[in-house]
């Protein structure tokens, strides 16, 4: 049997990824809830005597507990053990003076720390003094992803988006990965290494193909006839270059 040739592995492989990432955030609430319907009393009463806010409901079987900080209030909602939130949790952080929401994490808990698939949105100020949000989706290790990470990070001054799919460790983005930027007038996608959260010229370069205006020209011409204009970039694409054969 000939073997697949490399470049289709290499897309097989990332369609398997994608497809196991799919699975896992599909039943993560399912996991989660079925591991928090019998608790013991004694992880009851932890979660009561946490402190004065804190309340355990029979009904749910979930523990909610808040915490006023010098800066900000953080709120739980989740599963809970004797080491806090634990399983399936939500955790939202707000401006202490504002009540402005500034990080809500959607995800598995383990020792009161982000571990599992999770999600995790942030908002905050930039060196610039300009507000940012980022959205990041990945497998946590004591409150750091680690592995496959999705990341958009979103200017909400400009509107200008980045948006970053590849490996992470221990939270800084590490290895080769695919950066799409975009800007009012144009969209463009680099393949990029990263080393230890910083971009490696070196091993970096623009990439066509990844363009979604590529692949849908590609295949409205291929293969429905439709006459598409690319960019002037773009048309300097090789035909040998597209095809695997």
């Amino acid at each position: 049997m000939v073997g697949l040739p490399p470049l289709l592995f290499n897309f097989m492989e990332i369609l398997r990824m994608l497809k196991k990432l799919t699975l896992l955030i599909l039943l993560v609430p399912v996991v989660a809830y079925s591991q928090t319907t019998e608790v013991t009393n004694d992880v009851k009463s932890h979660c009561k005597s946490f402190n004065d806010t804190a309340f355990w409901s029979e009904e749910e079987s979930l523990c909610t507990v808040s915490v006023k900080g010098d800066k900000t209030v953080f709120h739980y909602v989740g599963g809970w053990s004797l080491k806090g939130a634990n399983g399936y949790g939500q955790f939202y952080e707000y401006n202490v003076d504002s009540g402005t929401l500034m990080a809500v994490y959607k995800g598995q808990f383990k020792n009161s720390m982000f571990n599992g698939l999770g999600r995790l949105e942030e908002t905050y100020d930039n060196s610039q003094g300009e507000s940012i949000t980022r959205v990041t989706i990945g497998n946590w290790s004591d409150d750091k992803v680690s592995g496959l990470m999705y990341q958009k990070t979103i200017n909400n001054l400009t509107q200008e988006e980045v948006t970053f799919f590849g490996n992470a460790n221990k939270g800084l983005r590490h290895g080769n990965s695919v950066l799409e930027f975009y800007t009012d007038e144009n969209k463009s996608v680099y393949i990029a290494n990263f080393i230890d959260n910083v971009w490696d010229d070196r091993n970096s370069k623009e990439s066509f193909l990844f363009l979604d205006d590529t692949v849908h020209g590609w295949v409205q011409h291929k293969f429905f006839g439709q006459d598409v204009f690319l960019k002037k970039s773009q048309e300097e694409i090789e035909t040998r270059k597209i095809s695997y054969k």
